[in-house]
């Protein structure tokens, strides 16, 4: 796990550096508590495509619960870093990011067992030199989910699979 933290250190920090050399000012979001800010949810239509509408990348989801964005935030560490990235439907892919990983990004967190997931929660004492991460999901039904986790935290697969993604 530590070197799956490391390789996602390495291509954000050369995600942000692009972006920062290109003159892209970062985009504000906040980070909540991790609750969804609706509860409001749609039955799952089986078999319905996700964002690319190609076969191979099918999400079980209605409009209303698609992810519509994803904010992801990397913070701390040994030499106090910080990067950010937004993969929006509605915007281009941000640098480092194609239009078929985006697409990989908004179908992840497009799965409706992301809105209810039990994360695991963090030690009192996250002690020193670790990375903070922030993760937050909105949806086409204006609902949205911050997740926060620390490196070295397990989590649950699926939000390890949304990370895994966003590398």
């Amino acid at each position: 796990m530590t070197t799956f933290r490391a390789a996602v250190t390495a291509t954000l920090v050369v995600t942000v550096l692009g972006a920062c050399a290109a003159g892209e000012t970062p985009e504000v979001a906040s980070v909540g508590n991790g609750t969804p800010t609706s509860t409001g949810q749609s039955p799952a239509e089986p078999g319905r495509t996700g964002h690319t509408g190609q076969p191979g990348h099918t999400i079980e989801s209605e409009p209303a619960t698609e992810a519509t964005k994803v904010v992801y935030e990397q913070s701390g560490g040994i030499a106090g870093i910080y990067v950010r990235v937004v993969v929006a439907a509605s915007k281009p892919p941000p640098p480092g990011f194609t239009e078929e990983k985006v697409a990989a990004v908004l179908d992840v967190a497009s799965n409706p067992a992301l809105r209810q997931l039990e994360m695991t929660p963090l030690p009192k004492d996250p002690c020193c030199d670790r990375f903070g991460y922030d993760v937050t999901v909105t949806w086409a039904d204006g609902s949205s989910r911050a997740f926060t986790t620390l490196s070295g935290v397990d989590q649950p697969p699926l939000f390890d699979d949304l990370l895994s993604t966003l590398a």
